[in-house]
């Protein structure tokens, strides 16, 4: 029988050659292997060998991934004939006759010996590597967007940023774990078992570093904008626009007393107090009932983005914020809030309007 071996054509341990020797030879990942493959998808023990001097036989002992020869699953032991490629994990070892001596190769010696490093750029898996940068990046904008709609609060920009920082770190990560198991390749059951598949790490990371986190940055202040202006929690653009000390009025015993007025991108935000000193519960609701006004422009209460409670217990204050759309002229210097009507159960005869006039307002 001619002398024969195992050539490594793809896997992390490309470039190895294994001695065909009499007797059986263990295939797999252990050290205590008689032919080692340093490749994370073989098993411990993943297939023998079997030597009678005239035929060499290949079966599976049982792995996790299967043992394929020439593209195609063995479920009993086969004979190896010249030219065969064996597929285990992501490896392909070809079964070729020894070269004769003095040519040039890789030393075909102890199957225990180390690999040499695999020569080239490291190559990856893009979709693995894409995959997982996407998903951090979902699932970071969706946190956002849930504590923006939940909590009621416009988160500020670092914050938004954190998102697409994190994609592009968990791409890297992914990245660099690719790149140090070695060289991605078609699957075991694959035809193409001798050609080395995935884009070089540095392509990876350069996709990483424009798609996620450039794009990435894009999304997320795509979709900081549009959730601030479905809820109205956006971030305020300029200073307090409350030029001096609060300005209240009352009905009854009723009192709203206006504590702050700031713009955002989309809207104006009003801060105020309401103190029911009825012995009944105060409604004041929003909806065509609360507007704010400066020269010519009418701003309507906006009740779905507000943050505002409708009723007030007896004998308590709170505090609510009213989103009015659109803004206020920039340099006005009053404005006045009113609302037309506040509902008291049982009580009659009384104004039941509020309206505070002439409300100092800062330069926009």
């Amino acid at each position: 029988m001619e002398a024969m071996r195992l050539q490594v054509v793809a896997g992390p341990a490309l470039g190895m050659a294994y001695r065909i020797v009499p007797g059986p030879q263990t295939i797999g990942r252990d050290e205590q292997a008689d032919l080692v493959l340093p490749d994370p998808d073989v098993s411990r023990r993943h297939a023998q060998l079997s030597c009678d001097g005239e035929t060499v036989t290949l079966a599976d002992i049982g792995s996790t991934n299967g043992t394929f020869r020439n593209g195609d699953r063995i479920v009993a032991p086969v004979r190896l004939r010249p030219g065969d490629v064996i597929g285990c994990g992501r490896s392909r070892l070809a079964y070729v006759p020894e070269p004769e001596a003095g040519t040039s190769g890789a030393h075909p010696g102890d199957a225990r010996r180390s690999p040499p490093a695999a020569t080239g750029v490291p190559r990856v898996r893009f979709g693995r590597v894409m995959l997982v940068g996407g998903l951090v990046e979902a699932v970071g904008l969706l946190a956002a967007g849930v504590v923006t709609l939940v909590g009621k609060t416009a988160l500020s920009t670092p914050l938004w940023l954190l998102t697409p920082v994190a994609a592009v770190v968990a791409g890297m990560v992914k990245a660099a774990t690719e790149a140090a198991a070695g060289p991605a390749h078609a699957p075991a059951g694959g035809t193409r078992t001798n050609v080395r598949t995935g884009v070089p790490v540095w392509a990876a990371v350069l996709a990483v570093l424009l798609v996620i986190g450039v794009g990435g940055y894009g999304v997320a202040a795509g979709a900081r904008y549009a959730i601030g202006w479905v809820t109205g929690d956006e971030p305020r653009t300029g200073g307090e626009r409350l030029a001096a000390a609060p300005r209240s009025d009352r009905s009854g015993q009723v009192t709203v007393k206006v504590t702050s007025i700031a713009n955002t991108r989309h809207f104006t935000k009003v801060t105020m107090a309401v103190t029911n000193g009825e012995d009944e519960p105060a409604t004041l609701t929003l909806y065509a009932n609360c507007v704010l006004s400066a020269g010519d422009v009418t701003l309507e209460a906006d009740t779905f983005r507000s943050d505002w409670a409708d009723t007030v217990p007896p004998g308590s204050t709170q505090k609510g914020v009213v989103t009015f759309a659109g803004h206020l002229p920039p340099g006005a210097a009053t404005a006045q809030l009113s609302i037309n009507r506040v509902f008291v159960f049982g009580r009659f005869g009384k104004d039941d309007s509020i309206v505070i006039r002439s409300i100092p307002l800062r330069a926009a």
